[in-house]
């Protein structure tokens, strides 16, 4: 894109619900095709729930700017993968503990 900022959003709602809040606050023009913008986090990880690779989460993140059923270590992993990829990144709004 070539804006000088770039907005993604993460929440723990269904796909369905965080689509339409996307759409809502201008996140996913209406008709766009949320298929490709939006996804659940489950996405990031394999059948015995581990996480992908870095390059095949890095993938999944130029693309998706609406992510759903997103816990606050997924969002860590979302964060980790844009900064690997250059972006600068700011994460607000998450109540949730993690333990390290």
């Amino acid at each position: 894109m070539n804006r000088w900022m770039d907005e993604c959003m993460y929440v723990g709602d269904y796909l369905l619900t965080a689509v339409a809040i996307g759409k809502n606050v201008g996140l996913l023009p209406l008709g766009s095709d949320a298929g490709v913008l939006a996804r659940d986090v489950g996405d990031l990880k394999n059948n015995h729930q581990k996480y992908l690779s870095k390059n095949q989460i890095d993938e999944m993140t130029e693309a998706t700017v609406v992510w759903a059923r997103a816990t606050p270590e997924d969002k860590l992993v979302i964060v980790k993968s844009l900064q690997r990829k250059g972006h600068i990144v700011a994460m607000t709004g998450d109540g949730g503990k993690i333990d390290r």
